[in-house]
């Protein structure tokens, strides 16, 4: 998310100072403050950037700026965003366009090695002296969000994911390697991005296929719709009922998804988003990051997440009708995908456990207001919604 987004969801700045004020006292082994302003280590914030850096940032954190920005997998914006992220990441640009951001005291030592960037639960401190990323769980929000990270990551199997080397006794933190390479989004244009694509969902069937089975589809729905009425109330209660409008539809596609007797469920990532396949530099390993949101859910989930790009979710009502029809593919998928009656039912039951997931993560996420997410799904929703009742007619 960007800053601007941040910023108008939550006090962000309030949050990242007790954040960061927590994680550089233990570091020193002393009371340190990180305020507004003041005397002290001053530090500047780059909004486009997205980042928060003292004035000699090294090199090194200026090129992973720069490398974290300029390439674009929209081919019109390409030339412009170059010279954007070129500019802006270099040492003048840093400091020319940077605008005051905290004051640290006392000072912290190395700072110049180090770049702050919010994120949305949690914050990402980038250590390019000790190789290290630490992940900083943001203050004020639930300890769930890492212990289900760690959970995932933290145990000594392997997974296409990066290990997890040092650990906070109170899961206040983590540290993982600090990777060099990109997330998709960001591979340069003569990088073709579709075989790594795949070799991520390869890599994650393969690690969740032993968690697979089948369960009653009444019971999962039933439990779906639970969920989905615990958080509408609180949804409506703190945003308003304009916000937990979405709740509506939870019906209407646990009707559709009921026409099947079974679903398959797996462990699911939660978030398989382009910005969360990560390709290493050189060999060109590719890594999931960000496994905050993982948890139990359809098989297909991750699959249709990224297949249907609902984290960006403009256009999704169009993408589920296309798939449905069969006019549109998403890979990742097993050969029941040819089924027309498994793509309705399915896609109901994708589109319910989306909606779930939106909604739960406004409740858990202290703000003012709900995910964006959230109004936008109840968009792509109310232009699904006479499909509903057409898709279950043809579907019986």
């Amino acid at each position: 998310m960007r800053l601007s987004e941040l910023r108008a969801r939550e006090d962000l700045d309030a949050i990242l100072q007790r954040t960061l004020a927590r994680d550089f006292s233990e570091r020193l082994g002393q009371p340190v403050t990180v305020t507004a302003g003041g005397s002290g280590q001053r530090w500047l914030v780059q909004p486009t950037l997205s980042a928060f850096y003292t004035r000699g940032i090294c090199a090194a954190a200026r090129r992973h700026l720069r490398d974290d920005f300029r390439w674009t997998p929209v081919r019109r914006r390409i030339p412009a965003q170059f010279a954007l992220g070129t500019a802006l990441a270099s040492g003048p640009g840093l400091r020319l366009f940077g605008r005051p951001g905290f004051t640290v005291d006392p000072p912290l030592p190395a700072a110049d090695a180090l770049v702050v960037v919010p994120g949305n639960r949690r914050v990402r401190l980038f250590d390019f002296e000790r190789g290290v990323c630490r992940v900083l769980l943001k203050d004020g929000f639930p300890a769930r969000v890492m212990e289900t990270e760690v959970a995932m990551r933290g145990r000594p199997a392997e997974g296409p994911f990066p290990p997890i080397t040092a650990l906070a006794p109170d899961l206040s933190w983590f540290e993982e390697p600090l990777l060099q390479g990109c997330v998709v989004p960001r591979l340069p244009p003569w990088v073709d991005a579709a075989p790594l694509v795949q070799r991520a969902l390869d890599a994650l069937g393969r690690h969740v296929a032993p968690s697979a089975r089948e369960v009653d589809a009444s019971a999962h729905l039933e439990s779906l719709l639970a969920r989905v009425a615990l958080a509408h109330a609180e949804v409506a209660t703190r945003y308003g009922a304009d916000a937990a409008l979405p709740a509506a539809f939870a019906a209407p596609l646990a009707d559709v998804a009921a026409l099947a007797s079974s679903l398959e469920v797996a462990l699911s990532h939660g978030d398989l988003q382009p910005g969360n396949i990560f390709v290493t530099a050189g060999p060109g390993e590719v890594l999931l990051i960000d496994w905050e949101h993982a948890g139990t859910r359809l098989r297909a989930y991750d699959a249709l997440v990224l297949g249907l790009g609902s984290r960006s979710a403009r256009g999704l009502a169009r993408r589920v009708t296309e798939f449905v029809s069969g006019r549109r593919t998403v890979a990742g998928l097993g050969p029941e995908a040819a089924d027309i009656r498994w793509r309705r039912a399915t896609v109901a039951a994708f589109l319910l456990e989306d909606l779930t997931f939106y909604l739960e993560e406004s409740v858990e996420v202290p703000g003012a207001r709900a995910s964006a997410g959230l109004a936008v799904l109840d968009r792509e929703l109310q232009r699904l919604g006479p499909g509903l009742a057409a898709l279950r007619e043809r579907a019986s």
